[in-house]
């Protein structure tokens, strides 16, 4: 880890350099659905949800001190399989250990219940004044349709921002399953993002997920004396 010191108004990051707020709450949807068990196509064939893990463990050190960030985990637990909607985590300081704690053992079950999972990560920010929810989703939404809730969220003052993981992957796998459904499904739940003013991404490798991790969780960190900008680089 290395530090870099910068004049204020000067940024250096993948992305630019993060607008979201720190003083907003944030509460992270993590798709722990069956199907993220499937394997990458290609070496080192990893299952997406550990190249996930990978992703936070690389992302939270560098969010994680300076906003108050929670977790909702869908997918995986007793009940039905679009029933299955945990929130593991209330927003907190520091809660990178946490967060990556909840989600190290998780193996990856059932259906996609995105729209429940968003919806139950909303009602934790609506008490709070809202805030910012970041999904990450495979793209293999099963469990209903989260569109005619976006502007409602927008109203409450939450802001969505969607991070697609391997979504072409999925098109390619099951094509029969997004033609049924229509040519949204390869970019699911973008109407969070569009209706929210949030940030929608589709990502396909670790790097490229850690970096929309820090665009949509990250920001910028003034020091005490107002003088420079403080950033963190892997």
């Amino acid at each position: 880890m290395k530090n870099i010191f910068l004049a204020l108004g000067v940024a250096a990051w993948p992305f630019a350099v993060s607008g979201a707020d720190c003083t907003r709450d944030a509460m992270l949807v993590f798709d722990g659905s069956g199907s993220m068990a499937t394997l990458a196509a290609e070496a080192p064939f990893a299952r997406r949800i550990d190249d996930a893990r990978s992703a936070l463990q690389r992302s939270l050190p560098r969010y994680a001190p300076y906003r108050n960030v929670g977790l909702v985990i869908y997918g995986p637990g007793p009940l039905g399989p679009c029933d299955n909607v945990t929130v593991a985590m209330e927003p907190k300081a520091n809660a990178d250990l946490d967060i990556l704690g909840a989600v190290a053992g998780l193996e990856p079950d059932g259906d996609t219940p995105l729209a429940q999972a968003v919806e139950t990560a909303v009602e934790v920010l609506d008490p709070r004044g809202g805030g910012d929810v970041v999904v990450i989703t495979d793209g293999r939404q099963t469990c209903g349709d989260p569109c005619p809730m976006a502007q409602g969220y927008a109203d409450l003052g939450v802001v969505v921002h969607v991070i697609g993981f391997k979504i072409d992957e999925n098109f390619e796998r099951w094509p029969g399953y997004y033609a049924e459904s229509g040519g949204l499904k390869r970019e699911p739940s973008r109407c969070l993002s569009d209706a929210t003013g949030g940030i929608f991404v589709i990502t396909n490798t670790v790097d490229e997920l850690t970096d929309a991790l820090q665009e949509t969780m990250g920001c910028a960190v003034v020091g005490r004396n107002q003088s420079m900008l403080y950033l963190q680089s892997g």
